[in-house]
């Protein structure tokens, strides 16, 4: 199991939602924003803390002109990282996508 993302690393602004399963075994959804994306995974900012090595599900908004309608990509991936996020009750989640 690979612990860290390689491939170009694209900067962008992506709104993202994320469900999976806390530490403690309760599921959540949250609304975030993917800042930091490759084709193999991601790092996200979640107010959540995902379990590690637990499953994440992530559909983004593909980019498009505003007011014109979006398709939406799903992703299933797993957690490989986490750490303190950069603000505070924040984490930061390294995924590894799957599919």
């Amino acid at each position: 199991m690979p612990t860290t993302r390689g491939g170009l690393r694209q900067e962008g602004h992506f709104r993202a939602r994320v469900t999976g399963y806390t530490e403690e075994g309760r599921a959540f959804q949250e609304e975030t924003v993917l800042r930091d994306l490759t084709l193999q995974g991601a790092l996200i900012y979640l107010n959540h803390s995902p379990r590690l090595q637990s499953e994440l599900q992530v559909t983004m908004e593909s980019p498009g002109d505003e007011g014109q309608n979006h398709n939406h990509l799903r992703f299933r991936g797993y957690v490989v990282r986490l750490e303190p996020g950069p603000e505070k009750d924040q984490t930061a989640v390294g995924i590894v996508f799957t599919e």
